[in-house]
């Protein structure tokens, strides 16, 4: 009987079963690999990898804004994109290609909301269009 006190188990509902919930401060202490609960904070189910708290994520489809920037002035290294790359201004979360040629992140660029800012600037011929691919951080499905 004291098992299943301490280690209870799901029932086998074939509607759904319920995990732990709680806000974020209430996470546990010394959490096990593997362990997972909903996290009431951040309205997201959560799994402890062994070193931190990981969400889970939808799996989807997603749609990717493609989008065409002019090309500066041959000193010009800020461009304004029409959409902020977020969650994290992370310049990895966009795909930015010069003249067709892909620029590594945080290299060749860095971003700021809908800044777009090239380490030098990049080059102006109508040839060298700077293309942007925004919704790379997301697996939300729509």
């Amino acid at each position: 009987m004291g098992r299943f006190a301490k280690n209870p188990q799901l029932a086998r509902d074939p509607e759904s079963a319920v995990v732990p919930r709680g806000a974020t401060t209430l996470r546990p202490a010394v959490p096990t690999t593997g362990a997972v609960r909903f996290n009431s904070t951040l309205t997201a189910l959560e799994y402890w990898n062994g070193a931190s708290w990981k969400q889970m994520t939808a799996q989807g489809l997603v749609t990717l804004t493609v989008e065409d920037l002019y090309t500066g002035t041959p000193a010009q290294q800020d461009f304004t994109m029409s959409v902020t790359n977020a969650p994290g201004n992370i310049p990895e979360n966009i795909m930015v290609f010069v003249a067709g040629v892909y620029q590594n992140p945080l290299t060749a660029y860095t971003t700021t909301g809908t800044t777009l800012h090239f380490t030098s600037a990049p080059p102006t011929t109508i040839s060298d269009r700077i293309i942007v691919v925004h919704g790379m951080n997301s697996t939300v499905v729509v």
